[in-house]
């Protein structure tokens, strides 16, 4: 959490930090201003960005979208990649899938057992 003295001086051009917390500290962002924001899911990287997400080299990134496996976009040059899709993407790598499983319903066998 912010120092009191950072928090009651910081703005962002809605007005100071310290107006949308809470007594306890805790954010409260107004619908107004939270119907404007970008989730997470919704950011595009470039290569270097991406690369250093998901610590694949760029050129490892670059021949995935080359190949047409990786899902990209071209803007004036420059390659961006949604991140939702890449993680999507990556899911198709994962080791061990029947593993995961196995061990999901012993996890919950166990549970019913209890």
């Amino acid at each position: 959490m912010l120092s009191t003295h950072v928090r009651t001086h910081y703005s962002r051009g809605m007005g100071t930090f310290s107006q949308y917390t809470t007594k306890k500290g805790q954010m409260q962002i107004p619908d107004e201003i939270a119907d404007k924001t970008i989730t997470l899911k919704d950011q595009y990287f470039d290569l270097k960005g991406l690369s250093a997400y998901s610590s694949l080299g760029v050129p490892t990134i670059r021949e995935h979208i080359k190949l047409l496996e990786l899902p990209a976009f071209k803007v004036k040059g420059k390659l961006l990649i949604k991140m939702s899709e890449f993680d999507k993407w990556i899911e198709g790598y994962r080791q061990n899938k029947a593993q995961d499983l196995d061990s999901l319903v012993d996890g919950v066998m166990k549970e019913l057992k209890a």
